[in-house]
């Protein structure tokens, strides 16, 4: 298996409302999902070229509390066919936040993943390329994709199926390796010329300890 995708700051899936304020000009805007280093925005315009910094003010999921931060625009995202064309989004990357602003956008995602998903997810998901460890009948290694508090998705070359159990043993760098058990909800085949296929797994009823080691996971990633 080829080495996980490597991203600088985990990514919580999560939508937010946002403003950007660029060239004089304020508009509202959704957020797909956000870290301590970036955000992606749904726009159908561009609010500035690549490269140029915006004002982002983005709210708490209680909506009565925001956070101003400079951000560059880094990428703009076409639209598929199927989306109507046209542009999806926009991602920028925080310009330089100052330590007031770093603690702020911590405790914006800590506010964020004690609340709900959005997108029918019963909790949000953290983006977080990771290799992890996963035991069937014996153990084998995968690569996590996203993680929430009622399950996450992996990609894998076992040819495993819906209503499979399996035990996932995942960790946050330097961080003990954390034991959750669940059953497969979702198995979709590989893509033409790769082994790996992506695999969804719910959490069947986890104990306090491992809610708690979970917790402490979520946390961890989405400070990394």
């Amino acid at each position: 298996m080829s080495g996980p995708e490597r991203r600088a700051h985990a990514r919580v899936a999560v939508p937010l409302r946002a403003k950007v304020e660029a060239g004089g000009k304020s508009i509202e805007v959704a957020l797909r999902d956000i870290s301590k280093g970036g955000a992606f925005l749904y726009v159908d315009r561009a609010p500035a070229n690549a490269g140029e910094i915006v004002k982002l003010t983005v709210w708490f999921p209680d909506e009565t509390t925001s956070i101003a931060l400079r951000a560059e625009i880094v990428r703009t995202v076409p639209a598929t066919p199927a989306e109507g064309g046209g542009i999806l989004g926009v991602g920028v990357r925080f310009e330089a936040p100052t330590r007031i602003e770093v603690e702020g956008l911590e405790r914006l995602l800590t506010a964020v993943l004690r609340g709900a998903g959005g997108d029918k997810r019963a909790s949000p998901r953290i983006s977080a390329f990771l290799r992890v460890r996963c035991r069937t009948e014996e153990m084998s290694d995968a690569v996590m994709r996203d993680i929430g508090r009622g399950g996450l998705a992996m990609a894998t070359d076992r040819p495993l199926g819906v209503g499979d159990h399996v035990e996932v043993q995942v960790a946050a760098p330097n961080s003990a390796p954390t034991s959750l058990r669940g059953h497969v909800v979702r198995a979709e085949p590989p893509a033409p010329g790769s082994l790996l296929r992506v695999v969804g797994v719910q959490f069947d009823e986890l104990s306090d300890r491992s809610r708690a080691d979970l917790e402490a996971l979520l946390d961890a990633l989405a400070r990394a």
